[in-house]
């Protein structure tokens, strides 16, 4: 009969020892006591044994270089950065799948031919990272909870560390602290150490246009777009090398009007740009929205200039909403002539510079449809 030596056994040797006639005997000498086991009770046993190896992580295995190939064509156009096998944990079972990280998204895949993906997920719709143990990780998105263990402590730092960074990139002012709860004690030093050199690699690896192209990609990803690659090389070529901070959506106006929302979008978090200009041309619900948002989350943006844009009330009552949200903003410069803001648009920008009395270095309402009682 098999004999206790102090070492680990193996969940696939136990299981052996169940099904062996001397099953009872090799239980009393590990336990050091008699036992009793009825055969539905040593089913039982299997049963359990099964369950807990299944669920494992050492029974996860590196992905091959044949595989590895085959996942890097399979995802093709996409660039992958990474990819580490897990097992992640469903309702009644874990699956072994496939965890592959491309610049802005996560895919998980089937160990299977033909590959085929089982969930993916945009880094822009992770709100928690919950480090739960050493190879442990949750991760909760806007819509769903992921939940995966990983083959060893190193795979887990490797993805957690791309994923803070890539979302950093995009947010320059989040910090990673807040995405990522350590109930890990021992993560705890590690991961202080990974949060501040992310902070001093984004602050000065941001790249042409503090990181617009970057945002600009991630952006396209979440929102399924195609990304515009003649855009990325004007902000990286033109604005960069010439060192300009004013985004003229002029020069984006070739685009549809989703693409220029799209860009505009981009400006939400941006460190390097401080004005937006915009001349005779229309801008459609779908910018002045993005516009909007811009206005409601810059630390940055000191200039908006909108000139005959078809803007009506509604922006301008908005707007003032916009800035009231924003107490950080340093907008010092708004010039909304030639637009049909009326009097109700002006009352609400009247309304806020007496609340918040910044300093405003100019304002031009003129052609805006304003009558002697907006004028008060």
């Amino acid at each position: 009969m098999p004999k206790s030596s102090g070492k680990i056994i193996s969940c696939a040797n136990l299981i052996s020892f169940v099904h062996k006639p001397y099953f009872h005997e090799w239980v009393e000498t590990v336990l050091g006591l008699p036992v009793q086991i009825t055969n539905t009770q040593q089913k039982y046993i299997l049963h359990l044994i099964s369950h807990t190896a299944s669920g494992m992580s050492d029974f996860l295995q590196p992905i091959n270089y044949e595989m590895q190939a085959c996942i890097v064509e399979f995802m093709e156009p996409s660039e992958v950065v990474l990819m580490k096998p897990v097992q992640m944990k469903m309702k009644t079972k874990s699956e072994d799948l496939v965890l592959v990280l491309t610049p802005w998204r996560a895919f998980l895949l089937y160990l299977e031919h033909p590959l085929r993906v089982q969930v993916t997920f945009s880094y822009l719709e992770i709100s928690d990272i919950d480090m739960q143990d050493h190879n442990l990780v949750v991760i909760h998105t806007d819509t769903h909870l992921y939940q995966f263990r990983f083959l060893s402590s190193e795979d887990l730092e490797q993805v957690i560390f791309h994923v803070a960074t890539s979302i950093k990139k995009v947010f320059p002012d989040s910090s990673p602290g807040k995405l990522i709860r350590i109930t890990c004690p021992d993560h705890q030093e590690k991961y202080k150490a990974i949060e501040d050199y992310l902070e001093d690699i984004t602050q000065n690896n941001q790249g042409p246009c503090g990181g617009f192209s970057q945002t600009y990609a991630a952006l396209c990803d979440y929102n399924g777009f195609v990304l515009r690659e003649e855009v990325q090389w004007d902000v990286d070529n033109i604005y960069h090398k010439q060192n300009i901070k004013e985004f003229n959506i002029l020069d984006f106006s070739y685009l549809d009007t989703s693409d220029i929302a799209l860009t505009v979008a981009s400006l939400s978090f941006n460190q390097w740009f401080t004005k937006i200009q915009c001349k005779d041309f229309k801008l459609r619900l779908e910018i002045s929205e993005q516009i909007l948002y811009v206005i409601n989350r810059s630390l940055k943006l000191e200039e908006l200039v909108l000139e005959n844009c078809g803007l009506k009330w509604e922006f301008a009552i908005k707007m003032a909403k916009a800035l009231d949200n924003n107490p950080s903003s340093v907008l010092h410069t708004i010039n909304l002539s030639g637009n049909h803001l009326e009097d109700r648009g002006i009352t609400a920008f009247t309304h806020h510079f007496k609340k918040n009395q910044k300093p405003v270095k100019h304002l031009n309402f003129s052609k805006t449809s304003i009558t002697s009682k907006g004028k008060r």
